[in-house]
């Protein structure tokens, strides 16, 4: 079944899914660059992510050399 369109005034990069009322965007660039978009942001949380670890480490590795010095100082 091929699906109906139809262009939504005064917006020319969306259309009107006929069957099912969803507006869909068909402009490739502005999708693209959403993607685009999506990917950067993905990238930036996970490299977050690794640095807050990185950190949570660090203060372990302190901490613990820290109570190791405490205790061989007495």
């Amino acid at each position: 079944m091929k699906r109906q369109y139809i262009q939504i005034e005064g917006q020319s990069a969306l259309v009107k899914d006929i069957s099912s009322g969803a507006v869909l965007n068909v402009n490739n660039e502005s999708i693209n660059k959403a993607r685009s978009r999506k990917i950067r942001e993905a990238e930036k949380e996970k490299e977050l992510a690794e640095l807050k670890n990185d950190v949570s480490e660090i203060k372990q590795m302190l901490s613990a050399l820290t109570k190791k010095m405490v205790d061989q100082n007495g």
